[in-house]
């Protein structure tokens, strides 16, 4: 029963940050651990996703990477076994390293550019709001990425930055009588 709530919580809330805009402003009085939770599911759905997409394609720079591991594991099977258990894992967490590295470096230029501008918010309510928005700006990520395979950027930033200043002119325009 407990996972048919996670279910629905997660479904309603993705639908309402993709298709509300009023979602965003009642953001401050939802709890963090909510955004954290939200932000979590939503990568390891990606995860999942972005791993069998790119099981199911020759991806060169993967195959390189694994004829490289097969060669110098020629001789100890159990090492090529265990390196092919513990690679997906270590992805996972070196990916979850990085984005939380852009979303803290993120976050604090955010709030020093408010806080110029005399638009001071909480710094933990700017974190709620950059986790739903990074979540959104990875969903655009990884479609460029099976869109375009060969872009040499990443949207990640870009996609990350155009959905912040809508939501952040958005709230400008229609403030939170609570905030």
């Amino acid at each position: 029963m407990q996972v048919k709530n996670l279910l629905d919580w997660y479904a309603t809330t993705w639908i309402a940050s993709v298709t509300r805009l009023s979602f965003f402003r009642e953001l401050p009085q939802r709890p963090l651990k909510s955004a954290i939770g939200f932000a979590l599911v939503s990568y390891i759905l990606f995860f999942f996703a972005q791993t069998m997409f790119f099981s199911n394609q020759n991806a060169s720079e993967f195959q390189s990477f694994v004829v490289a591991i097969q060669q110098a594991a020629e001789n100890d099977k159990e090492l090529l076994a265990s390196v092919q258990t513990v690679l997906p894992f270590l992805f996972f967490i070196s990916l979850m390293i990085s984005r939380t590295i852009f979303l803290l470096l993120e976050t604090t230029l955010l709030y020093f550019v408010l806080k110029i501008f005399h638009q001071p918010q909480k710094f933990v309510q700017l974190t709620k709001l950059t986790l739903h928005i990074l979540v959104l700006a990875e969903l655009i990520n990884q479609w460029s990425q099976i869109v375009l395979p060969q872009a040499t950027f990443s949207m990640l930033s870009l996609s990350f930055w155009v959905l912040l200043v809508v939501v952040l002119l958005q709230q400008q325009k229609q403030p939170n009588s609570q905030s």
